[in-house]
This record gives structure tokens, C-alpha cells and sequence, in this order.
């Protein structure tokens, strides 16, 4: 017995809260007939389970498609960066997920807050590296980091302190 779920959809929010609704109704009718039919149960529970599987996957991909586009409306609209620019800060951020296992969005959402900031692509690019260090030695939050050095960058050096950097009068200057 073969049981199969096309998912056709363009990206919209409707198409995915409609796989989403279609994934938990297969999961609540799975429940009630594997419980009314316990020898099949553990078949049913399987689909169960692959139905809420499917459900995070169509989740996840909708914030992940998101998460791109608002990082291309941040690119396009700080840098006037064209498409080229924004491929390779999508490469940029797939390397750098495969190297830290920094989850993407989380990236993206950082390299936005620098990008603002600093109004550079490879200036973001350099200070999101730092960012991953000293996130991956003080054990903050990554985004708690990358705000920090945003505002550094923008002249604000007191939240430096806040990361453990001591900072000297001298050095604040410069």
C-alpha cells in the first residue's frame, strides 16, 4: 500500500498553511484509526510521524525562503546590490553554515544588522566572521554579538564592554 501526498504550490504564505493543515488533518486521522485499528497502529503512527516530519520541513522552508528575501531587500536596498551580489552573499552564507554550523537564518539576520551598520558588504562579511569567534568563545548569542559589533562599527565602542573587550580611553579613540 502506497500512500502519496503531492505537494504542488508556488511559494506563498497560503500554500504552505495549506501543506501545513493538509499534513496535520493525515497526522489526526492517522491517531484515530490506528486507535480504533491497533494492528495497524504502528503503520498509521509511522504516517503520523511522517506527517509531522513534513509539516516542520514545509515550515522550516518557508522561513528559510524568508529569511533570503529579506536578506536581498536589506542587500538591494543598503548597497544597491545587484543579483550577482546577492548570490554570492548566499554563497557566503552557506559556507559559512557548513563551516560553524550557525544555522542560515541566524546568519542572514546578522549579516542584514552589519551590513546596515557598516553600509559594506565585505566589511559585514569580515565583522560576521568575528562575530561566529567570539560568539563560539564566549558562548553568547550570536545575534547578541553581531548587534554589539553593529553599533562599534557605528561609533557606539561601549557595548564592546559588554563582550569582554577592555577597552582603554587610547583605544576608544582611535
Amino acid at each position: 500500500m502506497a500512500i502519496r501526498i503531492p505537494i504542488i504550490s508556488d511559494f506563498s504564505d497560503a500554500g504552505v498553511k495549506a501543506a501545513g493543515k493538509s499534513f496535520g488533518g493525515l497526522q489526526d486521522k492517522a491517531k484515530s484509526l490506528g486507535a480504533s485499528l491497533p494492528a495497524i497502529g504502528v503503520a498509521f503512527a509511522a504516517i503520523g510521524g511522517a506527517a509531522v516530519f513534513l509539516t516542520k520541513a514545509v515550515k522550516a522552508a518557508a522561513e528559510d525562503q524568508k529569511s533570503q528575501a529579506s536578506l536581498e531587500r536589506q542587500l538591494k536596498k543598503t548597497l544597491n546590490a545587484n543579483d550577482l551580489l546577492v548570490a554570492s552573499m548566499e554563497r557566503f552564507v552557506s559556507k559559512a553554515q557548513l563551516a560553524t554550523g550557525v544555522t542560515d537564518n541566524e546568519l542572514r539576520s546578522g549579516l542584514e544588522t552589519l551590513i546596515r551598520a557598516t553600509g559594506d558588504a565585505t566589511e559585514a562579511q569580515d565583522l560576521l566572521n568575528l562575530s561566529m569567534d567570539i560568539s563560539a568563545a564566549t558562548g553568547k548569542n550570536l545575534d547578541a554579538v553581531t548587534t554589539t559589533l553593529a553599533k562599534a562599527a557605528m561609533g557606539q565602542t561601549d557595548a564592546l564592554k559588554d563582550l569582554g573587550v577592555p577597552l582603554d580611553a587610547t583605544a576608544l579613540k582611535t
